[in-house]
């Protein structure tokens, strides 16, 4: 409103040149393409119904096409590089992870289409690259691997040789193999969440569910798994009441002396800058070296045992002498050894994680979908037969990962529609001062999706998260097209006496600033269509701008003269 006029008096001033000449009298639009143009207007308009049937019938089958489509809300990006998560059980000593990834690490090497490939033990290596999930905490069983190729498709060739080799030679680890997605919150597409009491019959059906995900031809079966960590070697005491309560030992004490004599008991973390070093309390033998037998490990009583070490004689024995205060305060503290208040220690097996949401057990059963097909029809063919699964009393099960995430998208999204459409309608019923044309917008709008859906499907992009925000920018540029015609048709109404002829030639006198607008809008967004990231934003805008174009040019002045009566005789 500023710059443009500014502008286009300084460089479109041509009075010096046209002074002498004499002006144009003939008509701009007389020309053949507008002559077809106008021709076609008044064909619509004369069979307005007609035509009015031919773009419903061409929305409905572009909305039954609308299945077709891949719907996946967070595509991969088409990085020349994965990353690869290996862990060993519980207990795993860190000289057997470190000799792991070396060995991977030499195997990867050989390859000539891997390029380079580097190791991290414990933790995930602080990066710059955010878009992916991150293993922050400490873990001596934790490995993981960043490998770069030569392209992206030499990266998608060589995944399944890879994952063949790191099943075959590592069979007792957990690793997979994972490509960059904005899905940070979920770890595998597909997810299964059961919340229920019990850890075993949570385990069972999570069990049942891989049984599926292994059955179903459309999951990657390398990636089929739960959340729960494999199961870890434990040292279980048989923990003997009556000796303990003799001796004023509890549960807890057991527990706390068992840990200090092994992996040490956690006291306190030290914070140096921004790294936290953990400090722990270990027991060692007078030789500084662990206590090899488990059943000679000291256990202390948090509470003293007044009640079995003080009575009548022992304070008879204080106050005459006979014992004193530091041979009282040792006999209290004395620790007993972990066979006076146990019946053995046995290894046994048990879960070393068990997660919970909102305070309840829950685990997951996860795969991830084969390349090329999408996480919603994975989910869909398997909750045909998970919904079957009989769940006892207090059990209950619901779809997470994307799916999760896409409905929590979705409703931030279009919570705030509600508010922009009202705005939208607002202004227009102000601009407009009626409801007839503001009507005739907002049904222009749902026509966008006969060019969308075809877009998206010649072009392969999916549904995603950044081509609903594509779609939603794109319904306001169809709005401003559709104003800037009806706009013109006022203005043709109040010089022509003839109704019909002011639709036409308002039409056609606002075809080429129409065109051009959609024209390098689209060219715009060519770069961006052979983006991972945003090639569906820039499909749907193109194929839907293409077709608000031809809306905007014939949709609008048909259903204008439906609205407003005016007919061709």
């Amino acid at each position: 409103m500023t710059q443009i006029p500014l502008f286009a008096a300084l460089l479109l001033n041509n009075d010096k040149k046209t002074k002498n000449k004499r002006p144009r009298l003939d008509n701009p639009f007389d020309k053949p393409l507008y002559k077809r143009i106008r021709g076609v207007l008044e064909y619509t308009m004369h069979h307005r119904f007609m035509t009015v049937a031919v773009f419903s019938a061409l929305l409905l089958l572009a909305v039954l096409s609308s299945g077709k489509v891949d719907n996946t809300f967070f595509p991969d990006f088409n990085y020349n590089q994965c990353y690869i998560e290996y862990t060993l059980p519980k207990g795993s000593s860190p000289e057997m992870v470190k000799s792991h990834l070396q060995k991977i690490t030499d195997y990867f090497s050989t390859w000539d289409e891997v390029e380079m490939v580097v190791s991290s033990h414990g933790m995930t290596p602080m990066r710059y690259c955010l878009v992916r999930g991150m293993m922050t905490e400490n873990a001596d069983n934790y490995g993981e691997l960043i490998v770069n190729f030569k392209d992206f498709e030499t990266m998608q060739k060589m995944r399944p040789i890879l994952n063949d080799y790191l099943h075959s030679e590592f069979p007792e680890a957990n690793s997979r193999i994972r490509n960059y997605t904005l899905s940070l919150l979920a770890t595998h597409a597909v997810e299964a969440e059961f919340t229920g009491p019990d850890p075993q019959v949570l385990k069972n059906l999570s069990q049942q569910v891989q049984k599926l995900m292994f059955q179903n031809p459309h999951t990657d079966k390398y990636t089929i798994c739960d959340d729960w960590e494999p199961q870890a070697k434990t040292l279980a005491a048989i923990y003997n009441p009556i000796a303990a309560n003799r001796a004023a030992v509890s549960r807890n004490d057991v527990s706390n002396a068992i840990l200090a004599a092994t992996d040490g008991l956690p006291i306190v973390k030290i914070h140096e800058g921004e790294t936290a070093y953990p400090v722990r309390f270990r027991i060692r033998d007078k030789n500084g070296n662990r206590i090899e037998d488990l059943n000679d490990i000291p256990v202390w009583s948090t509470l003293p045992n007044i009640v079995g070490a003080i009575n009548q004689n022992t304070i008879s024995d204080l106050f005459t002498g006979v014992t004193n205060q530091d041979e009282l305060i040792k006999e209290l503290l004395t620790a007993v050894p972990l066979s006076a208040v146990t019946n053995g220690v046995k290894l046994d097996w048990e879960e070393p994680v068990v997660r919970r949401r909102d305070g309840t057990r829950v685990i997951q059963a996860q795969c991830d979908p084969i390349p090329g097909i999408s996480p919603a029809q994975v989910q869909a063919e398997l909750d045909l037969f998970v919904s079957k699964i009989e769940l006892p009393p207090g059990y209950d099960y619901q779809w997470v990962g994307e799916s999760e995430i896409k409905t929590e998208g979705l409703r931030g999204i279009l919570s705030y529609v509600p508010i922009a459409a009202g705005i939208i309608l607002l202004v227009l019923l102000l601009l407009f001062n009626g409801y007839r044309r503001p009507a005739i917008i907002l049904l222009c709008l749902p026509m966008t999706i006969i060019g969308i859906v075809p877009g998206l499907l010649i072009t392969g992009q999916p549904f995603s998260f950044i081509a609903i925000v594509g779609v939603i920018g794109l319904s306001g540029m169809v709005i401003k097209n559709a104003i800037v015609l009806l706009d013109a048709v006022e203005l043709q109404l109040k010089q022509n006496s003839s109704r019909h002829l002011a639709v036409i030639d308002a039409t056609i006198s606002r075809v080429r600033p129409v065109v051009m607008a959609s024209l390098t809008t689209m060219l715009g967004m060519i770069p961006l269509l052979f983006d991972p990231m945003y090639g569906s934003m820039a499909a749907a805008i193109i194929a839907g701008l293409l077709v608000g174009t031809l809306v905007t040019l014939v949709f609008v002045p048909i259903l204008y003269s439906v609205f407003y009566n005016i007919r061709i005789h």
